[in-house]
């Protein structure tokens, strides 16, 4: 392993307060929205624990399945299929469970086609394309927030609402929370090209994302 990296102190991303108040004055979110997307995010990482190597979003199906009754719900993370003019570097969608035709008389709420769709470029670097999946997961679990505040069904927050500005800060506040356990995680490994060095530079990267133009 690299010097660069040998140095890494072992709580380098190791979530406190100190960070939380870094987080709360870099995207203007004040520190009870911070605690409270701290809070959601320690809720699912709870299933990070035997899913971590798998991947995050395995993670995520499980949360989703059991919080949500959604029985098959899948993450699908792939890259785009053309990259056009002005692409975002990744994007995402929800698609809700849909009716299906039950014996050709009914029908019902079929909880198994319910899938959450990544795209991202390709192209980017190891670091930074993991970044950009992270914010995007960072938006799914805002929304599952927003659904238990509401007490709306996920489906219908997503239908009704439009990404704002505050919903990019959280979710880029959420993908830090993902990525800081990814790299502690994967801290003692040969993992240069897709850890951050530090705290700081992960930070850096995802209000550089937050900001970045909403095509």
């Amino acid at each position: 392993m690299s010097d660069e990296f040998n140095e890494v102190d072992k709580n380098e991303f190791k979530i406190d307060n100190e960070k939380k108040e870094e987080l709360s004055k870099l995207f203007k979110v004040n520190k009870e929205e911070v605690e409270e997307l701290y809070n959601m995010y320690k809720e699912f990482s709870e299933y990070l624990k035997e899913h971590h190597l798998a991947h995050v979003m395995r993670g995520i199906e499980c949360y989703i399945r059991e919080h949500l009754k959604f029985k098959r719900f899948i993450v699908i993370c792939k890259p785009y299929d053309k990259i056009l003019d002005e692409q975002k570097p990744a994007s995402s969608m929800y698609n809700p469970p849909i009716l299906k035709k039950l014996f050709k008389a009914c029908y019902h709420n079929n909880n198994n086609q319910s899938s959450f769709i990544i795209n991202y470029n390709d192209d980017l670097p190891p670091k930074e394309k993991r970044d950009y999946i992270a914010h995007e997961i960072g938006h799914l679990l805002y929304r599952i927030l927003l659904s238990k505040n509401n007490k709306e069904k996920l489906s219908e927050i997503w239908s009704t609402r439009e990404t704002d500005a505050v919903e990019e800060k959280k979710s880029s506040i959420l993908g830090v929370l993902i990525m800081s356990e990814k790299n502690d995680f994967y801290l003692n490994f040969e993992r240069m090209l897709q850890n951050h060095k530090d705290w700081k530079k992960l930070v850096k990267h995802f209000e550089e994302i937050t900001h970045a133009p909403m095509i």
